[in-house]
């Protein structure tokens, strides 16, 4: 969702009293749409220009910055570096804010800039106007083409785009109720003329204002300006910052006061606006990150998944045609009994085929003598034999990288954090799958620093590894021969271990482990998961195998439907 006028007036009270006076010691573009002032206290202060993500906040949340600053990065950093914010403005209640600058020009004599942040969903902006109203550059330049109404390009004077709402706290209540009345005059409901009588206000603000009406009152524009300058007045002066998230806590909704349309499953309210607003947007940015560099694995795997397969079916081609090899060697077997009936120059021999007690007709090669051809026979069987057996070897070993491959793509789809994924990206460095960037460094964890991490209803603790690399560590490593080992069935997922501590585990503690097996498996979201279990001792590593692959004996299973919710409620909580 965007930011609203309204929280942004509260965002913008808060901000004042933050940056006013500041100097910007550094100045960043880590993306496209986005720069960071490093201020003299040492916050950042993030401007969005982005279109879902438009905003101006302090924030927490760092990203790594490009090794050559764009153009307007240096541009700000001419103009404004080493400046001192001097006031924070909004327009109206609109989607505007203005950073009064204070820093020197190019002649080193003071002067006041103005950082202007439009946001306006696709059509934010950030744009540095110089004192004389010119605009020094633009995040986003718009040229005539694009827009004959309002350009924002170098040397041209800064104009704020069309806006035409009132601000309501400026309204007495009377002033409001005729502006209301006026909009409703022109066939608008009371609910939509709110929205487009006020700036600031959004449909659900105005759901949620009409709501609170005293439903035994007649409804009245007057009642319906009072309850609006109210809830404006409250939001802005009085906020109750809040996050509305989804089941899996991914941040849906925000704003500066709860709604009750809004409610999700969870409901997290915050000190300051501020805190809120970078919350919602790290937390979405922390995912899209993490959903593009998952999306960029997966298509490394993917592609060497495809290239797998294709080696796959040539392989089981040569065991295909490895199929005849016996029949071939019959041939040159019967043909060295015949030579002495076999005429040379001839196209074909026909002989009895002791073996099914019939004639056969052997092909042959006029050019050779019949003893050569029966040679030819017994080579072209030799090769189909050392093929095959080339086949099988290659067949086992590209079998085994496939299931890995397989492994990885389950674990990438299962990463819940981006150390999750950087994990599996040095999986895929060290494996070859991926050249590594010397520039950028992927640090390797403790594998065993962060397995998932359960209590039985009877207290056994088991522990659930979240990639391969975790997998390998919990069985070789952490998990000692009597405790018990689980694994989804011909599937990928997680190794689950049960630490026994020498006592006996109770058939509740591998039902309840199980369960923790099937739901972290690819097979989570069908209707039963095959479990496979054994102690420890049972289970070795191949020489050469990949992480997480494994062979096991002397195996259990168990079959079970996968309950998430019986799951988490044995999850021990991280502090």
């Amino acid at each position: 969702m965007l930011i609203d006028g309204i929280t942004l007036a509260a965002l913008k009270g808060e901000l004042e009293k933050s940056v006013a006076g500041t100097r910007i010691s550094r100045i960043y573009q880590p993306e496209g749409d986005e720069v960071v002032f490093l201020l003299s206290t040492r916050e950042r202060l993030l401007f969005s220009a982005s279109g879902e993500r438009c905003r101006v906040n302090l924030t927490g949340l760092q990203k790594a910055n490009p090794d050559k600053a764009p153009n307007f990065c240096m541009l700000l950093r001419k103009y404004i570096l080493n400046g001192r914010i001097m006031a924070v403005e909004q327009e109206s209640l609109e989607r505007i804010l203005s950073f009064k600058i204070e820093a020197k020009d190019e002649l080193g004599n003071p002067s006041l800039f103005t950082l202007v942040c439009e946001m306006m969903g696709r059509h934010s902006n950030l744009i540095l106007v110089a004192e004389n109203g010119l605009i020094l550059d633009s995040i986003k330049r718009i040229p005539p083409d694009v827009s004959s109404i309002r350009q924002v390009l170098p040397g041209v004077r800064y104009k704020l785009p069309p806006l035409g709402k009132e601000n309501i706290l400026t309204l007495e209540t009377e002033e409001a109720s005729a502006v209301l009345e006026k909009s409703i005059a022109n066939g608008l409901s009371m609910s939509k003329a709110l929205v487009g009588s006020f700036a600031g206000l959004y449909p659900a603000a105005a759901r949620e204002i009409l709501k609170n009406i005293d439903e035994n009152e007649p409804l009245s524009a007057k009642k319906a300006a009072e309850a609006a300058k109210n809830f404006v007045e409250k939001s802005v002066y009085s906020p109750e910052p809040c996050i509305d998230s989804d089941e899996n806590n991914f941040p849906v909704y925000f704003s500066s006061l709860p709604l009750d349309e809004r409610r999700l499953a969870k409901r997290t309210t915050y000190e300051s606006v501020n805190d809120c607003v970078d919350a919602y947007y790290s937390l979405r940015d922390t995912a899209r990150i993490l959903e593009r560099e998952r999306s960029w694995q997966q298509q490394i795997i993917k592609k060497n998944l495809t290239n797998v397969e294709k080696k796959l079916k040539t392989q089981y081609d040569i065991l295909i045609s490895a199929e005849d090899a016996e029949e071939i060697r019959i041939k040159g077997e019967l043909l060295t009994a015949n030579l002495y009936n076999i005429k040379r120059g001839a196209a074909q021999a026909e002989v009895y085929n002791y073996y099914t007690d019939a004639m056969i007709k052997i092909p042959l090669d006029p050019k050779f003598a019949p003893s050569v051809n029966a040679q030819r026979y017994y080579k072209r069987y030799g090769k189909l034999k050392t093929a095959e057996g080339l086949a099988e070897d290659m067949i086992t070993k590209l079998e085994a990288e496939r299931d890995y491959l397989e492994a990885l793509s389950y674990d990438l789809s299962a990463a819940k954090t981006m150390d999750d994924a950087q994990d599996i990206r040095a999986e895929l460095i060290k494996q070859g799958y991926i050249t590594e960037n010397k520039k950028e460094k992927v640090k390797l964890r403790d594998p065993l620093s962060s397995p998932m991490r359960f209590r039985s209803s009877d207290g056994f603790l088991i522990l659930a590894g979240r990639n391969s690399r975790q997998n390998d560590a919990l069985t070789m490593r952490a998990a000692s021969g009597s405790d018990i080992w689980l694994h989804s069935k011909n599937i990928p997922g997680s190794h689950v271990i049960i630490f026994t501590e020498g006592k006996t585990v109770s058939a509740e503690a591998i039902a309840e482990a199980c369960n923790i097996a099937a739901c972290n498996s690819k097979g989570a979201a069908s209707g039963r998961v095959d479990i496979d279990y054994t102690e420890r001792k049972n289970v070795w590593k191949p020489n050469g195998a990949k992480p997480g692959m494994v062979l096991f004996e002397h195996n259990k299973t168990l079959s079970i439907r996968p309950d998430r919710e019986a799951m988490e409620k044995l999850r021990i909580k991280e502090d």
